[in-house]
């Protein structure tokens, strides 16, 4: 893949920042947020190629609005759900979610995003 960095919005559990260094270990530059709202305030002020979403802090959003919040400030930003689900393959995708793909498969997730932005 290229060596292009990526600007990445992680909306994680702080406890769990395996995924920001998997991808700081790839040379992209890596803002956290520790929930929705602070997220969609830093995306509101901050150029990010991509948004990281963990599912597992969102369980009680409402239909997914906040993938829809980060497209109605930024519609043009890629979104990657994050899930902690073993089966994907059938699930459909949140309204306003590019791509999902397994928390504990950090390759994937590495590969995935860079593809999402930048073909």
């Amino acid at each position: 893949m290229s060596k292009t960095t990526l600007s990445i919005l992680c909306v994680a559990d702080r406890r769990n920042n395996r995924l920001t260094r998997a991808l700081r270990g790839r040379g992209h530059s890596v803002i956290e947020a520790y929930s929705g709202d602070q997220g969609v305030a830093v995306a509101v002020g901050t150029f990010f190629d991509a948004v990281v979403l963990d599912q597992g802090l969102f369980v009680e959003t409402e239909e997914w609005s906040l993938a829809r919040s980060f497209k109605l400030v930024r519609p043009s930003i890629c979104i990657l759900l994050v899930s902690r689900a073993l089966q994907l393959k059938h699930r459909r995708k949140p309204e306003g979610v590019d791509s999902i793909v397994p928390m504990n498969d950090l390759p994937e997730i590495v590969r995935t995003l860079e593809q999402l932005v930048l073909g």
